[in-house]
């Protein structure tokens, strides 16, 4: 038996252990193959970092999609992101799961990209992020967004962005109006 076959073997045996379902373990082997490659106690590590520092239970829809963004990462790594932004991980699932939906369906980021970006959590999605994402799109639709990204445009001050939105008073004189408008 090869080494990659035994890992492979072993891991699902130890997710089976955990009390997932063969069909769970199915979709986390497709969609996470690359960690089925590592020793189970890599996976055992990672998955109760998930369970106990994260508090996510692993019953929840997001253990798995939390799982990947972790495994993505060191645990140092990890830590470290939480020391500068640890209030994103004292939300409540619902609405992690509400922006994680947001972020990966509506604006196309992975959650290995997210794990990059944990401000992003702390930010509310109905008065900054998705006022701020139609904007973008506005900008891109007419190709005046130039390098700026979602992130770059949350991450501005609201006098910063709304200084930012009156640069374009010539080309769409009602883009900052319809912003604030958006912002009741």
């Amino acid at each position: 038996m090869s080494v990659s076959l035994k890992l492979y073997t072993a891991n699902v045996k130890l997710l089976r252990s955990y009390g997932f379902s063969d069909e769970q373990i199915r979709k986390f082997v497709h969609r996470n193959a690359m960690h089925f490659a590592q020793p189970a106690s890599w996976v055992t590590r990672k998955m109760n970092w998930v369970e106990g520092r994260l508090g996510i239970s692993r019953d929840s829809n997001e253990f798995f999609r939390c799982f990947n963004s972790i495994a993505s990462n060191s645990v140092a790594s990890m830590e470290r992101k939480m020391e500068n932004q640890p209030h994103c991980f004292a939300l409540a699932e619902d609405t992690i799961r509400d922006k994680l939906s947001f972020f990966m369906g509506e604006v196309g980021y992975t959650s290995s990209y997210l794990a990059t970006c944990p401000s992003l959590f702390s930010l509310s999605l109905e008065k900054r992020v998705k006022p701020r994402n139609e904007v973008l799109k506005i900008l891109k639709e007419r190709m005046l967004l130039g390098g700026k990204s979602l992130i770059t445009l949350v991450d501005y001050p609201e006098l910063r962005f709304q200084d930012y939105l009156r640069g374009f008073e010539d080309e769409i004189p009602s883009l900052y109006e319809t912003y604030v408008s958006s912002m009741r």
